[in-house]
């Protein structure tokens, strides 16, 4: 049987199991998932001036893109035929906004930072 203990804190879950007390926080989370963790995130800044060549060519330019736009163009495959490397782009976002972000409202809108990691191929480094 595996229960939470009391002294979890918000940046680590204890759980006692079989007398044993295991600690899980987000080094572990880190080894499990292979996720970068522990980046620095203003290492990915993007000058936002500059034009994102997906959000151009294929959501007309659209400073606000909306979660159900994005699934809509992925359902509908609108990089066409033999384009694999924007279909590979669209889904990893696809992916990011429908599993990693699953709880956010399908009206909300998709942060230009996910574009811009995506187009520059850098998402592998964000943390």
């Amino acid at each position: 049987m595996v229960c939470e203990l009391e002294d979890s804190s918000p940046d680590e879950l204890f759980f006692r199991i079989n007398h044993t007390t295991l600690r899980f926080g987000i080094q572990e989370f880190a080894i499990i998932t292979g996720l970068n963790c522990f980046a620095d995130k203003d290492d990915f800044l993007f000058d936002t001036s500059e034009p994102n060549r997906l959000i151009n060519q294929y959501f007309e330019g659209k400073s606000i893109i909306r979660k159900a736009e994005l699934i809509s163009k992925y359902k509908n495959k609108v990089w066409g035929d033999g384009n694999d490397d924007d279909a590979i782009k669209f889904a990893i976002l696809y992916f990011i906004s429908t599993f990693i972000f699953s709880g956010e409202k399908k009206s909300s809108s998709i942060p230009r930072i996910h574009f811009d990691l995506v187009e520059s191929g850098r998402y592998n480094e964000y943390p």
